[in-house]
């Protein structure tokens, strides 16, 4: 009897051990071929008309002959993602070198409660010479974008509180809102999207490449240096 017992034991454990390397070799499989979260999933079509850079937030020289329009959203975490971790590296090889001039656009979504006053504060910074270090400001601390996070950033990032706070409080929402509606015309259904192309003069840019979501650093890279007229 004691012999059967082992065996039925054995053949148990075999069971559950044939199970558990089962669940593991199918989750293995699902992070390697289910689907990866995107923040903007839709393929966005290349526009056929030309973008604008003389409404837009831009850092990098006018006198690159690439630049890159970015569609985003102070709230979400791909776009905080790109801001965070790839971001450096293209400013850093790009923006910097010259090569290429960076336009942001703001895309705040509905999901996202406190994405529009963010995007305000950002252009109410603008007003003041300060997009960017509010942009980076925002982006450091995405679970602080309520009103006194947004007036702790304004405080840190030293531009006048006053005047900060009437734009607020007045036309800062315009900008977001042509922004936004922009983003509507091209098919922009999710944050962050990117536009690469080549500038056909110094407010215009023929768009190559548009890449949509948080993508890794290769992606860019490769749009870019297309961009650029450089081969793979």
């Amino acid at each position: 009897m004691s012999t059967n017992r082992g065996s039925l034991l054995r053949q148990t454990l075999d069971i559950v051990t044939t199970c558990a390397v089962l669940a593991a070799a199918g989750v293995v499989l699902w992070n390697a071929l289910g689907p990866k979260p995107s923040a903007a999933r839709a393929t966005v079509a290349v526009p056929r008309e030309r973008l604008v850079l003389d409404d837009v937030q831009t850092t990098g020289l006018a006198s690159a002959t690439v630049a890159m329009i970015a569609f985003s959203d102070f709230e979400c975490p791909y776009c905080g993602k790109f801001a965070r971790e790839t971001w450096p590296a293209v400013n850093k090889e790009y923006v910097s070198s010259g090569l290429l001039q960076v336009g942001f656009r703001h895309l705040p979504l509905p999901s996202h409660a406190n994405a529009t006053r963010a995007a305000e504060a950002a252009t109410c910074s603008g007003r003041q010479g300060a997009f960017w270090r509010m942009h980076d400001e925002l982006f450091s601390l995405p679970k602080a974008l309520d009103d006194e996070g947004i007036t702790r950033h304004a405080k840190k990032i030293g531009v006048n509180l006053g005047a900060f706070e009437t734009c607020m409080n007045g036309d800062g929402l315009g900008d977001v809102e042509r922004d936004a509606g922009l983003a509507k015309t091209l098919g922009i259904a999710g944050t962050p999207t990117f536009f690469v192309g080549k500038k056909t003069d110094d407010s215009h840019v023929r768009i190559d490449t548009v890449i949509s979501g948080s993508q890794p650093i290769g992606e860019f890279r490769a749009a870019i240096d297309r961009s650029l007229g450089r081969r793979p």
